[in-house]
């Protein structure tokens, strides 16, 4: 009998520390996936953001309109950082530079208006 409750014991103290203990490290693993997305998205803010300064004196109507477009980019990314985060996270985006690059530009793309 006491082998028995002993056995149960130890089966339910394993359940809990299962339960307790792997969403907690999947928790850890998600928060430092999305802070690297975060991260990536703020540099890419600082990056369109000196873009704009840089181009937005310059004589050609060229790179002024490159310039209000880098504008509107890092207007775009700092509105909608968390929803493009939890996008990447949903879609389980490989957190590498380039891949992430792809996506903010690809859906900076399909909301930027463009004149035709």
């Amino acid at each position: 009998m006491q082998a028995k409750s002993l056995i149960t014991s130890l089966i339910l103290c394993a359940f809990t520390f299962f339960c307790l203990v792997i969403p907690s490290a999947y928790s850890s693993d998600h928060m430092e996936v999305a802070d690297y997305y975060e991260s990536c998205i703020v540099k890419k803010i600082k990056k369109c953001s000196s873009m704009v300064v840089l181009l937005s004196s310059s004589k050609s109507e060229n790179l002024i309109d490159y310039a209000k477009m880098e504008a509107h980019k890092a207007s775009f990314l700092y509105n909608e950082k968390e929803i493009l985060v939890k996008e990447m996270i949903e879609m389980g985006l490989e957190p590498k530079q380039y891949r992430i690059d792809l996506f903010l530009n690809s859906r900076f793309q399909e909301s930027f208006p463009y004149k035709k």
